[in-house]
């Protein structure tokens, strides 16, 4: 999966990656990810880049923020179940 970050998110998370210059072609495996104030607590904002389809994820510690990558996998065979 590639997760395109905003800078928020990146300073948040406290990791940063090399940037792609190459675009990639549009596939399942591209999203993006964004940082939203909801009720004074933060939540990741997951969108698919082609078919927008978004969900959020409470933000949680600074642990959860490390794992980001995982929190983001378990949220979204979540919602595939159902």
């Amino acid at each position: 999966m590639t997760l395109s970050c905003t800078k928020k998110v990146l300073d948040l998370v406290k990791k940063h990656h090399s940037i792609e210059t190459e675009k990639s072609a549009p596939s399942f495996h591209n999203w993006y990810v964004d940082v939203v104030v909801l009720d004074r607590k933060k939540h990741f904002l997951f969108t698919h880049a082609d078919s927008l389809f978004s969900f959020f994820i409470y933000a949680g510690t600074q642990q959860q923020h490390r794992n980001i990558h995982d929190l983001f996998t378990e949220k979204l065979k979540e919602l595939i179940v159902r």
